[in-house]
C-alpha cells in the first residue's frame, strides 16, 4: 500500500484516493492465496444511476468501454453491462475480446464490428476510420485486415493458438496449455454475451 502524494508534496484533494494498493504479481500468484474473505475496494467512479454527475467522463479502460459511452460520453446500466461482457468473456477465454495495444480507439471500434456487426447511427458515422475496413454496409473490404469474427468464433479458438508447454502442472485454478471450450459452453456464452453486448444507438 502506497500514500499518494501530489508533484508538490501536498495532500491530495478531495477526489483523489489517500492510498493505492498494487496489482497482484501474477508471475508468483498461487491458488492458495484466494480466500473466503475477499474484499472489494476502490469504488472511486461509482454513483447513483438516479443521480449521475454532471459533465461526468468514463474512466473506464478503453477495451471495456461500450459504444454509448465512448461516442456518447454515457455511463449507465447499459455501460455497465457491457463492461460485464467484456469481463466475462476475458476471464473465460484468458484475453480480452477487444485489444488494445495496436491503433487505440479506432482498432477496438474495428473490432467491434467484426464481432458484433454494423454499428447503428449515429455511431457509424461518427466511426471516421471505418472506410479503412469497411464498406457502407459493414461488411470488410476485400485486401484489408479486416474480417467477420463473431463471438461464438472467437471462444471456439480459445486454446487454439496457446504454446504447447504446460502451465503451473498441479495447480487447480490454471488451465493447462491448448484447453478448449466444448460445443456447449460456446454456445450457452456466445449465447449471453451476444444478448449483453447487443448494439443500439
Amino acid at each position: 500500500m502506497d500514500e499518494v502524494r501530489t508533484i508538490d508534496g501536498s495532500s491530495p484533494g478531495p477526489h483523489a484516493p489517500f492510498q493505492l494498493i498494487g496489482p497482484i504479481d501474477y508471475t508468483c500468484w498461487k491458488s492458495s492465496f484466494l480466500q473466503e474473505d475477499t474484499l472489494l475496494i476502490d469504488f472511486g467512479q461509482s454513483f447513483s444511476i438516479f443521480h449521475p454527475p454532471i459533465g461526468y467522463m468514463p474512466a473506464t479502460a478503453p477495451h471495456y468501454l461500450s459504444p454509448e459511452a465512448r461516442f456518447e460520453g454515457k455511463s449507465e446500466l447499459p455501460s455497465d453491462v457491457w463492461a460485464l461482457g467484456c469481463t466475462l468473456f476475458q476471464i473465460r477465454a484468458g484475453l480480452p475480446l477487444f485489444h488494445t495495444l495496436l491503433g487505440g480507439d479506432s482498432r477496438i471500434l474495428k473490432a467491434i464490428v467484426q464481432t458484433f456487426g454494423k454499428l447503428p447511427e449515429p455511431w457509424w458515422s461518427a466511426f471516421e476510420s471505418r472506410h479503412l475496413w469497411f464498406d457502407e454496409c459493414g461488411e470488410p473490404k476485400a485486401g484489408t485486415e479486416a474480417m467477420k469474427t463473431p463471438i461464438k468464433q472467437q471462444l471456439a479458438s480459445v486454446g487454439y493458438y496457446d504454446n504447447s508447454q504446460p502451465m503451473r502442472v498441479g495447480d487447480p485454478m490454471v488451465e493447462q496449455f491448448g484447453t478448449g471450450l466444448d460445443e456447449v459452453e460456446i454456445e450457452l456464452l456466445g449465447d449471453l454475451l451476444e444478448k449483453m453486448m447487443r448494439l443500439s444507438a
